[in-house]
C-alpha cells in the first residue's frame, strides 16, 4: 500500500464514520476484460485525500435536495440535486456522457457509503459500477420509464470469470437463469456472494435501507440470491428485509437481468412537500 493510499483510507473512514479502509493493489489474477478508460473528473493536482474531501464537501455544503412527484410520472422533478462523482472509493460510473448521475442527498450519500463499506470488507472487490440515476433536474430519462425524481439508481451486478476471479463490471450484460453470461467473447458469472453482500449493505445503510426501499431484479436471479442468503446469512432479520425489498421485475418494466434497480423511499420532509412513493 502506498503512503497516499493509507492516508486516503483513513480519511474516508473518518468522514464516513467507517473503520479505516485497507486499500490494496489488485492481484495479478484479477483481470480487466478490456482496458479501463481513464477517468476525467479527478483533478490531477489534488491529492487523493483532497479529492475525497472535495466530493464530500460538495454533498454536505450545497443545501438539501428535494425529490418531487412519483419517479415514473410526468410530475416528477429533482431540485438542488447531489451529483455522484464519476469515481470514488469502491465505485465508478459508466456511461458518464448520459449526464444521469444526479440524485437526492440520501441516495448519493448512501451509494458512497455503501461502496466504501463494501471495499472495507473485501479488498478484492472490483468497483461497484453505477449506471443511470437521474438527470440534473429530474424528468424523463431516455431508455427509462422511471428515474425521474432522483430516487432510482441502476447498480450493475458484480461479475467473476469462469474460475471465480472478480473482473471489472464494464457494461450491462444479460445473465441467464443460472447466472451465466458472455462478454467480449469470455464467459462470466453472476458473483452471488458479492451481489448478496451488496444487497445486505444497501439495506443496512440508514439513508437507503429505510422502510419502503425497493430493489428490482429478475426473478431467477432473486431466487439465486435468496437461496445463498438462506444458506449463509446469519442474521434472520436481514434475510426477511431482503425478501421484502427484492422485488421480481415485471416484464413490462424490463427483466432487470443485467442490473439491480434500487429505489429509495421519500423522506418525511419530501413527502410533506409532494414526494410520492
Amino acid at each position: 500500500m502506498t503512503r497516499s493510499s493509507k492516508v486516503l483510507a483513513v480519511a474516508v473512514g473518518v468522514a464516513l464514520q467507517l473503520p479505516a479502509i485497507q486499500v490494496t493493489a489488485a492481484p495479478a489474477s484479477m483481470i480487466l476484460i478490456r482496458p479501463r478508460p481513464p477517468r476525467r473528473d479527478l483533478p490531477r493536482k489534488l491529492s487523493p485525500v483532497e479529492i475525497m474531501e472535495a466530493q464530500l464537501k460538495t454533498l454536505v455544503d450545497k443545501g438539501p435536495s428535494l425529490s418531487m412527484g412519483r419517479p415514473y410520472r410526468k410530475d416528477a422533478a429533482l431540485l438542488n440535486p447531489a451529483s455522484l462523482p464519476l469515481e470514488g472509493l469502491g465505485f465508478w460510473t459508466i456511461r458518464p456522457e448520459r449526464n444521469t448521475h444526479y440524485g437526492t442527498d440520501e441516495l448519493i450519500g448512501g451509494l458512497i457509503h455503501t461502496a466504501a463499506a463494501l471495499k472495507n470488507a473485501d479488498s478484492a472487490m472490483q468497483p461497484l459500477a453505477v449506471g443511470d440515476i437521474s438527470g440534473p433536474n429530474g424528468g424523463r430519462v431516455a431508455l427509462h420509464l422511471s428515474h425521474r425524481s432522483g430516487r432510482d439508481a441502476d447498480l450493475l451486478f458484480f461479475w467473476t470469470n469462469k474460475r471465480g476471479t472478480p473482473v471489472l463490471t464494464e457494461e450491462f450484460v444479460h445473465f441467464d437463469a443460472h447466472g451465466r453470461a458472455r462478454y467480449m467473447g469470455q464467459q462470466i458469472r453472476f458473483d452471488v456472494a458479492r451481489n448478496w453482500r451488496l444487497v445486505r449493505t444497501l439495506l443496512a445503510d440508514e439513508r437507503i435501507g429505510r422502510p419502503g426501499v425497493r430493489i428490482f431484479v429478475w426473478k431467477p436471479l432473486r431466487e439465486i440470491l435468496l437461496a445463498h442468503a438462506r444458506r449463509f446469512e446469519e442474521d434472520r432479520k436481514v434475510l426477511r428485509a431482503a425478501t421484502l425489498a427484492l422485488l421480481p421485475s415485471k416484464e413490462s418494466d424490463g427483466l432487470h437481468n443485467d442490473h439491480f434497480h434500487v429505489r429509495i423511499a421519500c423522506t418525511a420532509r419530501e413527502s410533506a412537500l409532494g414526494c410520492k412513493d
